[in-house]
């Protein structure tokens, strides 16, 4: 501001002394660009130069830095700096987020939150702000709106004082709170000595409250224009000259309200005078209770007074750590996290969505091409490896129940499911176009044939669950930092933001997989079933139907409705099972009618582990007397299962009996009557002496 005046009273031609309170742009102290101007302050260089000294005489070593981008903060900041390398002070935010704008409303500031959001980054606790009044309140707002609160941070501010605290907004006083404490500001010393002493006295019977210490520069503004009138008047000098007027001034020394006064020979400002460090103290009513900390005297053999400790946040005196520590999970605080109303929709419709288009696939699917019975198993047959897959697909499970997909580890669960898929994409296509007998020649066509009726059942039945829970894992955003889509973040990975960057890549890829992985399993499942000459145990295709809807069902519920209401989802994941368990009760799921019993078994089983769940979850209970229960309860399903199966199911599988180890080992290294013993049971019905003769 006082540099645009003299400016404009430059291009005017208007001479006449000008005196300012303040100690503005620096280029204002040359006396042959700006004669008729002098300030009552010292010099930007001195106070700037002065403040790392006293923040190494408290023990820091580490600081950030954040000025107002313009003349006047740059000045500030260059002094700092240079101050800073004498010292050994180090900044440890990057130069690019150093400078920030200055004369800006809140939302302005919000605009330019990336490089708060550095200093942030850089875990520097103690901050210098060289910004006025008011956008230094609206960063202390934006700090805390990234995460930072009491005790994150150390300040020392460039304001003259926080008087104007007291007037500001009472809807964001809270923040400033959290977050200005402790602030420490600076500037020469004010109401000192008998004037300075009796101004102060009759303000505050006039006015009370606080007083702003920068009043006190105005009147020694106003006392050296006197002290000059009085003199030239006092000599009978002509007063009404202005090169007369200014000459007197400058040599002009009086001790007043800020202490000894007298500007400095060869320049506009004052020579530096004692310099006094404040604490400012504001507690959660928004009231502010200031004192002296310390002093600079650049004349006394004793450069820095330290009169009373710094008092940190939690209320001790013991310096913290110069870089804040940053132990969580996230890159981010947990205090900053919140729902997001509109990723969970988001979340909600995308499942949905998928839910229902794969429900539509199964039904259509079934009727088009599924609607037929299976016989059953009458006699009994050889088991065959293909019946020990149909025994492992009575089971299936998610991959979130048994590993801890966090961070690094979720993505190569992801790359792994991916990489899965495209292999069955491409099993499904050899068998569904039988290539192997177009292309008969082709050797690795044949492999993937063979590889087939092993993985296909695998890849398609079993891991069905894992794999679309992953799949739609990528899609899991209903937490947030902010307001916006790409301020929300991945459920299983808190350092991948969403909808922006690699995250956009992975949702196309979960989509195509989606698209690609669903139809082709629900179509293959029963026909898996149809290409296996040795496969006794089979499930009927409308009980593979009702799995795959039943599994869908509870994927989705999984994703939307345990995230938002973990009862809910208990209470009508029991429904859907024992619906499910019904259904498997009336329908008789396989031709064995063992398989069909253990798999209602295993349901059941199933059904009690959710049960307690919910009992633990809503009404608690003592951890040991529920594991008991569970136990109890799996052993009572087992005893049961095998007293009903001895009763109502004969077995009807069956395996050949081996060679015993133990016995081929005494035929070839036993000697005597051990060794015939041993040949006769693997060759029995056999003359054995008559085999040994020979």
């Amino acid at each position: 501001m006082a540099i645009g005046s003299m400016k404009s009273f430059n291009q005017l031609n208007l001479s006449f002394p000008v005196i300012s309170a303040s100690n503005g742009d620096v280029t204002l102290n040359s006396t042959k660009n700006y004669p008729m101007y002098m300030r009552i302050q010292a010099s930007f260089s001195h106070e700037y130069s002065l403040i790392p000294i006293f923040i190494r005489a408290l023990g820091w070593r580490k600081v950030a830095v954040l000025y107002q981008n313009d003349t006047w903060g740059l000045s500030g900041y260059v002094y700092f700096n240079q101050g800073s390398k004498g010292h050994d002070l180090s900044l440890v935010n990057p130069e690019s987020s150093r400078a920030f704008p200055g004369n800006l409303n809140r939302e302005e500031v919000k605009e330019h939150s990336h490089i708060l959001q550095e200093i942030v980054n850089s875990e520097a606790r103690f901050l210098i702000l060289i910004m006025q009044y008011p956008t230094a309140y609206y960063i202390f707002e934006e700090f805390y709106d990234l995460g930072l609160r009491k005790g994150d941070l150390v300040i020392f501010t460039s304001l003259s004082d926080l008087i104007t605290f007291s007037a500001y907004d009472n809807a964001y006083k809270h923040k400033v709170y959290e977050v200005a404490v402790p602030i420490m500001t600076g500037h020469g010393q004010s109401w000192v000595g008998p004037l300075g002493e009796k101004a102060l006295s009759q303000i505050e019977k006039s006015y009370g409250g606080l007083i702003n210490s920068y009043s006190c520069f105005y009147f020694d503004a106003i006392f050296l224009i006197t002290y000059a009138l009085d003199f030239m008047i006092n000599r009978g000098m002509d007063y009404t000259d202005p090169d007369k007027l200014q000459k007197v001034m400058r040599n002009q020394q009086f001790y007043g309200c800020t202490g000894q006064v007298n500007i400095e020979k060869g320049s506009n400002d004052r020579i530096i005078q004692t310099f006094e460090i404040f604490l400012n103290k504001i507690d959660e009513n928004g009231n502010l209770t200031t004192y002296v900390m310390g002093q600079f005297r650049p004349q006394s053999t004793q450069l820095i007074t330290i009169q009373e400790p710094l008092v940190y946040a939690d209320g001790s005196t013991t310096k913290p750590a110069d870089l804040r520590s940053t132990d969580y999970k996230c890159p981010f605080p947990d205090r900053l996290v919140k729902t997001f109303p509109d990723g969970r929709a988001l979340v909600f419709g995308i499942c949905f969505g998928v839910g229902l288009i794969y429900l539509g696939i199964v039904i259509y699917i079934w009727n088009r091409w599924w609607k037929i019975s299976i016989e059953p198993l009458k006699r009994k047959e050889e088991i065959s490896m293909q019946d020990v897959i149909e025994i492992s697909n009575m089971l299936s499970l998610s991959l979130n129940d048994i590993l801890k997909l966090q961070n690094g580890v979720f993505w190569i669960v992801v790359d792994v499911v991916f990489g899965a898929i495209g292999l069955w994409v491409i099993l499904c296509f050899v068998i569904l176009t039988r290539l192997d007998e177009k292309f008969p020649t082709i050797v690795m066509l044949r492999h993937l044939d063979a590889l087939a009726d092993y993985l296909m059942p695998i890849l398609g039945n079993l891991c069905f669950i894992p794999f679309t829970s992953v799949c739609l894992d990528i899609f899991l955003c209903d937490q947030s930092i902010g307001d916006s889509f790409t301020e929300s973040f991945l459920a299983w990975d808190c350092y991948y933001f969403c909808w922006k960057g690699e995250h956009l890549y992975y949702a196309v890829f979960s989509v195509l997989a989606l698209t690609a992985y669903a139809p082709l399993a629900i179509f293959c499942r029963p026909l898996w079933q149809e290409l296996q000459p040795l496969l006794h145990v089979k499930a009927i295709p409308l009980f593979l139907m009702v799995k795959t809807m039943v599994q869908i069902i509870l994927i989705v519920m999984n994703k939307t409705v345990k995230r938002a209401q973990s009862a809910l989802h208990g209470a009508l994941f029991l429904i859907v099972m024992l619906i499910y368990i019904s259904f498997l009760h009336k329908f008789k799921p396989y031709n064995y009618a063992r398989f069909s019993w253990w798999q209602t078994l295993i349901l059941i089983a199933v059904v009690w582990l959710a049960f307690l769940s919910m009992v633990a979850q809503s009404i608690g209970g003592n951890p040991f007397i529920l594991s008991a229960m569970l136990c109890s309860g799996w052993v009572v399903i087992i005893l049961v299962g095998i007293y009903v199966q001895h009763k109502k199911y004969p077995s009807l599988l069956f395996r050949k009996r081996g060679q015993d180890t133990s016995t081929l080992f005494k035929f070839a290294f036993a000697f005597g009557r051990h060794s015939k013993q041993a040949l006769q049971k693997i060759v029995p019905n056999t003359n054995v002496e008559k085999i040994i003769l020979k």
